[in-house]
């Protein structure tokens, strides 16, 4: 899956809380496209999901 979000804080920024299953594709001031890979079973720590645009 790819989300595509303005920049959020870091305090619940998935890509600092779970950076196992959360990576950085590409990020300017306007723009943050995230990758998002969970296996079988695997579950994410608390974060927040700000205005967004995901696609899988």
């Amino acid at each position: 899956m790819v989300t595509v979000r303005m920049p959020q804080p870091t305090a619940d920024d998935p890509v600092k809380v779970d950076s196992k299953h959360y990576k950085i594709e590409f990020e300017n001031d306007r723009v943050r496209v995230v990758r998002i890979k969970y296996g079988p079973g695997e579950k994410s720590v608390m974060h927040s999901h700000p205005e967004s645009v995901a696609c899988s």
